[in-house]
């Protein structure tokens, strides 16, 4: 719930870990989206995320040292996991899909460094439609679903499209009207 701030968080999981041994939870997981968050809204280098990137340290050195202080810490593992790489994008880096492809009988399944299209007609149309991207696009590249790279560990993916267009760093791609109002980050 993004609506609770972090360190309420790691409050809640340093009580659940004083509970008496048959109360204790075994598994605990924490997440936050607080540096996420900053950075889709401001960008990567963005002042904001850099205050995201601090608090999210501090809880994070409250969570250690109340582990620290707990009896059993000897039988607690931490794992941190991050997310993965954020560009900064600006409006102008945008490509509207329309203006690649005639988007008749095409429903679009994400937007963004990457976009996920779902063609009616078969794949004589689907082939059509990345030719199409193919001769307008200049940063990016379209694929159909069988020649995904494999290195993106994307291509087995039972929800993607039948096109995948994936962009150049930091260019966006999606229907016009959703064309970012002002520079954000972007994975």
């Amino acid at each position: 719930d993004t609506r609770v701030p972090m360190g309420v968080r790691v409050d809640s999981v340093l009580r659940w870990l004083r509970l008496p041994p048959e109360r204790r939870p075994h598994l605990v997981t924490l997440y936050s989206s607080d540096v996420d968050d900053s950075s889709h809204a401001h960008g990567p280098e963005a002042e904001p995320t850099a205050a995201s990137v601090l608090g999210v340290d501090r809880e994070i050195g409250r969570l250690v040292a109340g582990l620290d202080a707990l009896p059993f810490r000897d039988s607690i593992y931490v794992i941190v996991v991050s997310d993965h790489g954020m560009s900064l994008s600006t409006p102008q880096q945008f490509v509207a899909l329309e203006t690649l492809v005639d988007t008749a009988g095409i429903r679009t399944a994400d937007a963004g460094p990457s976009a996920n299209l779902h063609v009616a007609g078969g794949a004589a149309r689907a082939r059509l439609v990345r030719d199409s991207i193919h001769r307008r696009i200049v940063h990016g590249r379209a694929y159909l679903r069988a020649d995904v790279p494999a290195r993106l560990h994307y291509r087995a993916d039972p929800r993607i499209g039948d096109v995948v267009v994936v962009m150049d760093e930091p260019w966006q791609v999606g229907l016009g009207g959703r064309r970012p109002k002002q520079a954000g980050g972007t994975h």
